[in-house]
């Protein structure tokens, strides 16, 4: 009877194979032996969206906080324009008042700047953002009454249409209101 190599035989040793008894060490199905370490495709993608979303992110909240900056200096322009007017008012005599301010209309500068800075809503008869109006009481010479100034401006903004308004009362001089 003759034996068959192989059959029936106990291996040669523990964990020995078939190439000559040389330990080899099994494969995973994914291709990666077993503790080798490193990254898939799927998580190199997830991770590169993962970080352009939030350099959109960024980016977004950099635009935003710009547009912003933009809106408070045109608002920190208008408010300057207005107290210059207001100033402009106080200084003149009362008697002028009336002929020279009511219904002017003023631009609004940055200093340094030949060019208006802000821009007159659509539709405004004289293109300029500043107005003012000076209301006179009546009778105009009752010395117990006050003129009322009210300077506004109107401009369109970052935001859209934008409004900065203030008024103030003016007495004759020595009148006890």
């Amino acid at each position: 009877m003759h034996r068959r190599v192989g059959a029936g035989c106990e291996p040669l040793h523990s964990g020995a194979s078939e190439n000559g008894g040389v330990k080899t060490t099994p494969k995973v199905s994914d291709g990666k032996r077993r503790g080798e370490r490193g990254f898939t495709l799927i998580e190199v993608a997830v991770s590169i969206v993962l970080l352009v979303v939030g350099l959109l992110t960024l980016a977004q909240v950099a635009l935003t906080i710009r547009s912003m900056k933009r809106a408070d200096d045109e608002r920190e322009l208008a408010a300057n324009a207005l107290l210059d007017q207001l100033h402009a008012l106080e200084t003149t005599p009362f008697a002028d008042l009336v002929a020279t301010y009511n219904g002017r209309a003023f631009d609004v500068f940055q200093e340094g700047a030949a060019a208006p800075a802000l821009r007159s809503l659509p539709g405004d008869v004289d293109g300029k953002p500043g107005a003012i109006d000076v209301v006179a009481p009546d009778p105009p010479n009752d010395p117990t009454r006050l003129l009322e100034a009210t300077v506004r401006v109107d401009w369109v903004g970052s935001f859209g249409p934008q409004h900065l308004v203030r008024s103030i009362r003016i007495s004759r001089p020595g009148a006890n209101p």
